[in-house]
């Protein structure tokens, strides 16, 4: 189950005759569930949503509808733990055959809250405030950087606002860049170690304050940032791949084990931007106020070092309108993209994880029918191989039958096979590794090759 609220904004034009500009806004509860098969209670869950379709339209003077198609998306992962066998007692080294595999272990998993609140003073030539019509903040620039015991956060936030003038009621519009930076507790995080955080604005609220002189002329802003933070460890797991014992026989108990490889990680800025026409029926434009956008990825696909995702912005031209009926109008267009993602060691069976989010937005009005618009999407890419890995849980030793060792010959003559290896030939003989390499006088356990003749001693029990 899931729990949290749909922030809805509204510009209207009011009746009247001066026809005036106001705003509402209402937080609509959400709670629902997703069915996931196989989850636990103590599973650590991400949730993500994003509204892909929002539709309204007027019943009454006093009354709007509203229908909004929202996207959640879940997945949730636990802690197992497997008993590996790494080694043997009592067998030397070179009658073990092991391996070395890397594994992305997540080491802390959490969830916090970071608090910004600043004074935001109007420019100079801007009117005083009457009335604070909207406000929107949009997270760029993020850097995130795992310390000891804490995972840093960086960024700007890019505060927008649209307002009332205080003498003529003009609409008026200010920007103001924010710089952020605060840390999230993680007690097993590590320098060097690789930080996946989510960040998202769950609540805003700006208000209009007064300067020093006791005018309207100070935005305070005050607004919470909710970051998931997960953190990863990629190392080594040294694993018994094989191994045999002179006279025993060995029993190997398998397990087939998933084990997550990080294969990389990167971040690519692509710049998207296009030329906007005005639809016909919609009015002509005199001032751009704002343009904003979101990101939506549609499809993704794996290939050989690289990731191409495909998607649409839906772009939000907000301006003042060449219409006294209509002075202010919002323009929706859907600008598509496809773009190419680097991923060194990608491979098509392998799993990945894209996120994205629009760093930068401009803007140029062409004509009173065009605009240019430009945005810059970081999309941060990660890929993980998920492949299943046989591993050994337990040998049991036997003896060996005697019937087995008699049937042996004492003295052998083996011509090497393309697929061997000298501890190959070892454990097919019953024999010690390092008497395979005195007998036959070789420099090293590598210095064989096919065709080449070996001499092999029967290993009598003591």
């Amino acid at each position: 189950g899931f729990a949290g609220k749909l922030n809805i904004k509204v510009l209207y034009l009011a009746r009247g005759a001066d026809k005036p500009i106001h705003s509402m806004s209402v937080a609509m509860p959400i709670d629902d569930f997703v069915h996931m098969e196989g989850v636990a209670r103590d599973m650590w869950v991400d949730i993500s949503a994003n509204i892909s379709n929002f539709e309204y339209k007027m019943v009454n003077d006093r009354k709007i509808n509203y229908r909004a198609v929202i996207d959640v998306a879940c997945a949730a992962e636990t802690k197992v733990s497997h008993d590996i066998v790494t080694s043997v007692e009592g067998l030397s080294d070179s009658h073990l055959k092991k391996s070395r595999l890397s594994v992305n272990r997540t080491v802390e998993s959490k969830e916090d809250r970071i608090q910004i609140k600043n004074d935001l003073p109007l420019p100079p030539g801007k009117p005083n405030i009457r009335t604070i019509l909207q406000s929107d903040t949009v997270l760029s620039n993020k850097e995130i950087k795992v310390m000891g015991g804490r995972v840093n956060l960086n960024g700007e936030l890019l505060i927008s606002t649209l307002y009332c003038g205080e003498d003529d009621g003009i609409i008026e519009f200010v920007e103001h860049e924010v710089p952020f930076n605060g840390y999230v507790d993680a007690a097993a995080a590590r320098e060097g170690m690789i930080g996946d955080v989510v960040l998202q604005i769950t609540n805003q609220e700006v208000t209009a304050g007064k300067d020093d002189d006791g005018e309207e002329r100070v935005l305070c802003a005050d607004v919470t940032i909710t970051a998931t933070v997960k953190v990863h460890s990629q190392g080594e797991v040294v694993m018994l791949d094989d191994a045999y014992y002179i006279n025993k026989e060995l029993r190997f108990t398998r397990e087939s084990v998933k084990m997550p490889r990080m294969i990389c990680r990167n971040k690519n800025q692509c710049p998207i931007k296009d030329i906007i026409q005005i639809d016909q029926g919609c009015p002509d434009m005199l001032q751009i106020f704002q343009v904003t956008g979101d990101l939506l990825i549609e499809g993704m696909k794996l290939f050989e070092d690289r990731i191409t995702v495909e998607g649409i912005i839906n772009a939000n031209i907000l301006y003042i309108a060449k219409n006294d009926d209509s002075p202010l109008y919002n323009y929706k267009a859907f600008l598509p993209f496809k773009q190419t993602i680097e991923a060194k060691g990608a491979m098509a069976h392998m799993e990945a994880n894209v996120e994205h989010s629009i760093d930068h937005i401009g803007f140029n009005m062409l004509s009173n029918r065009e605009v240019e618009v430009r945005y810059l999407v970081c999309f941060t890419a990660k890929v993980v191989d998920n492949n299943a890995v046989s591993v050994i849980t337990d040998i049991q030793f036997d003896d060996m039958d005697k019937s087995v060792i008699d049937s042996m010959a004492s003295v052998t003559i083996y011509v090497v096979q393309v697929s061997d290896s000298l501890w190959s030939i070892a454990k097919h003989f019953n024999t010690s590794l390092d008497d395979l390499i005195d007998i036959n006088e070789l420099e090293s356990a590598d210095s064989i090759f096919p065709g080449q003749k070996l001499l092999v001693l029967k290993k009598v029990p003591a």
